[in-house]
């Protein structure tokens, strides 16, 4: 792969923070780097060895053994995938989407307790879609009824309860959100009422259930919103 490249070609960075670990993504061109958190220092960024060629979006998350698992949407808009213990990778391989058909949006992922992998992302029909890892199958795709428009770059993350939580930014800019009741999936909802994203967003969900999302205001500056719960 030959030496890492300067910083001004990194492309994406992304940090995840999944039941306490934290885990850096980055892509140099199109290769994958990655970084872990550890006793509060990061350790040195290694080289995955997958290869995203022309793809983008990249989301990853991290089961409680540690394992790290990688999704993106490949240059010919498959949904493909790359996991790992940090040390050592599995060779990147694409997840059936059919009947979804190409992914229209970056993925977003939700890693449960169990190591369930649950991955989101907008079909060609402009909804939301998803498939779930069991831990020896592949499930689904599954339409989820949530209507995504024009909006991309899905975040997903998982609360206390099991529950899978979707975002993403509206083709109104505003931040929109769908999530698992417990027998269905909510129909999709502008969370702001008004309020305008400039850049995707990103959501982390604590062990007492409060989300936070965050992202970048019209202002240049970072803008959280908060559900404690009630509001």
């Amino acid at each position: 792969m030959g030496a890492r490249a300067s910083k001004d070609t990194i492309s994406q960075i992304t940090e995840k923070v999944t039941r306490g670990r934290r885990v850096g993504l980055e892509t140099v061109g199109s290769d994958v780097w990655t970084s872990k958190l550890i006793n509060g220092s990061w350790t040195a960024a290694a080289a995955t060895g997958l290869d995203m060629g022309a793809g983008a979006g990249i989301a990853g998350g991290a089961d409680s053994a540690g394992n790290i698992y990688l999704f993106w949407r490949g240059g010919d808009g498959a949904l493909w995938e790359g996991n790992g213990d940090g040390g050592s990778w599995v060779s990147q391989h694409s997840i059936p989407t059919a009947p979804a058909g190409a992914l229209s949006s970056a993925p977003g992922l939700a890693v449960g307790t169990d190591g369930k992998q649950y991955v989101f992302w907008k079909g060609n029909d402009n909804h939301l879609w998803q498939t779930i890892w069991d831990g020896s199958n592949w499930r689904g795709p599954y339409g989820l009824g949530a209507n995504v428009g024009p909006g991309a770059a899905l975040t997903a993350a998982m609360d206390p309860s099991g529950a899978a939580h979707v975002f993403w930014r509206g083709g109104d800019n505003g931040l929109w959100e769908s999530h698992w009741t417990g027998s269905t999936w909510s129909s999709a909802g502008n969370v702001l009422g008004g309020g305008v994203l400039a850049s995707e967003p990103a959501v982390a969900i604590a062990a007492d259930g409060k989300q936070y999302v965050l992202w970048k205001g019209t202002d240049n500056k970072p803008r959280q919103s908060i559900w404690d719960g009630a509001t």
